[in-house]
């Protein structure tokens, strides 16, 4: 009888471990292999940005995204291109990013918009650092040091569509907006809560998974990914009583 006990006590805890690994973020950090990174595809899409204050809709920004695979030194990358069309000089300008193509690391990335001037990083597991092959940089002798290696923050629509997205699956990156002055580097945890069947113009249904991030307890954010490929549809967030939008154009 005391045997049994002990071998039932023994699986009971088995299972309850079993469980609560279940229950534990997938951490993926900077250089492991996105599972789903042959979804990561060349093709170019426009989104737009508007946000929402006290019942106030406030102009919005068009953004053209396009990835292209390239050769740099007998190596392949990842360039990542944002275009950014606003109704005034600083919602107007572009980013460009080199990232490794498995594995999403950051390599360099270069921003330009409004008259902040050019801003360019490079990034190590060190540090983020100014990129010094760039001239006139705004950011010249920026010099941030990591505790670990970061993805880049300014990619996180296309960095979450590599997830192996599942209901209930949940995932912990290390991100950092390069150049921030108010976000130190950290872990942030992003979870697939459930799906939503959304319909588009013209009779369209698209059926997606939505991912919810709460940017440790600042921004609570979903995010809406077609199911057939991962590729993103939508954004929706609130940041200090603003609402903010991001909508893919079809």
């Amino acid at each position: 009888m005391r045997k049994s006990t002990v071998l039932f006590t023994a699986l009971f805890i088995f299972g309850i471990s079993l469980i609560l690994k279940a229950q534990e973020p997938d951490s993926i950090r900077v250089g492991d292999i996105f599972k789903k990174h042959h979804l990561i595809k060349e093709k170019t899409i426009d989104y737009l940005v508007h946000s929402e204050f006290r019942g106030s809709v406030r102009l919005g920004v068009m953004v053209r995204s396009s990835v292209e695979r390239i050769k740099h030194k007998g190596e392949d990358f990842l360039a990542i291109k944002h275009e950014y069309y606003g109704a005034d000089e600083n919602s107007t300008g572009e980013f460009y990013s080199l990232v490794e193509p498995k594995t999403f690391k950051p390599i360099v990335h270069i921003r330009n918009i409004g008259s902040k001037g050019k801003e360019a990083y490079r990034f190590t597991d060190q540090a983020v650092v100014a990129l010094d092959t760039v001239k006139n940089n705004a950011e010249e002798g920026y010099n941030l040091e990591l505790e670990e290696p970061v993805f880049n923050f300014e990619l996180d629509l296309t960095t979450f569509s590599m997830l192996p997205m599942r209901e209930g699956y949940s995932a912990a990156l290390r991100f950092h907006h390069p150049g921030s002055k108010t976000t130190k580097p950290d872990w942030y945890e992003i979870e697939v809560e459930g799906s939503e069947k959304l319909k588009l113009p013209g009779g369209k249904e698209l059926d997606t998974w939505v991912l919810f991030m709460d940017y440790n307890g600042t921004q609570p954010t979903r995010f809406w990914y077609t199911k057939d490929g991962q590729e993103f549809v939508k954004m929706e967030g609130n940041y200090n009583g603003v609402k903010i939008y991001k909508t893919r154009l079809f």
